[in-house]
């Protein structure tokens, strides 16, 4: 079950977005602000973040940043009712997945939500892939052959080349 982390001073669409998770199969924790969300990151990793931008304290970037360097996979999603192209393009530099402005569709949340975590899944697979063939690659060279299994597979192939002649002297 994937872990997603909510923070948000407004505890009414804290509690919209939690209830929505938590139906849809994840297990949510929720907190009411960032310096609350940048203490937990230190403590447990999540899938993905929900982060207000705007909040006392410790804002929704210095939560982004926090999550980035205690986990660069976790996914972050910003959302604000104060939107400006400027705190959108800061945010994605600063490894957002998405950007959302307040109010939004349930529906286009669940819907990102779901990309973001299915771009997690296949970036971790990948990851984990390129390890195995990585850790198989240096498996190969270290197995290699003795002088035996070399001298042997030589005589492989005089002896298929002596009756490959011999067939065909035959004929």
């Amino acid at each position: 079950m994937e872990k997603i982390l909510v923070v948000d001073d407004e505890p009414s669409l804290r509690d919209v977005l939690s209830i929505m998770l938590k139906r849809t199969g994840y297990e949510v924790t929720s907190v009411a602000d960032g310096e609350e969300a940048v203490e937990l990151l230190q403590k447990e990793i999540f899938d993905l973040v929900i982060t207000d931008l705007r909040m006392p304290k410790v804002g929704g970037m210095e939560v982004l940043k926090a999550v980035k360097s205690a986990s660069p996979e976790t996914v972050v999603l910003v959302i604000t009712a104060f939107a400006s192209a400027d705190s959108a393009v800061e945010a994605m530099k600063q490894g957002a997945y998405d950007y959302l402005t307040k109010p939004f569709q349930v529906d286009e949340v669940q819907l990102i939500i779901r990309n973001a975590l299915e771009k997690r899944r296949l970036t971790t697979e990948n990851i984990l892939l390129k390890r195995e063939m990585a850790s198989q690659s240096s498996f190969a060279q270290l197995v290699g052959q003795s002088r035996s299994e070399e001298h042997t597979s030589e005589l492989q192939s005089h002896s298929f080349i002596s009756y490959a002649v011999f067939c065909l002297k035959k004929k």
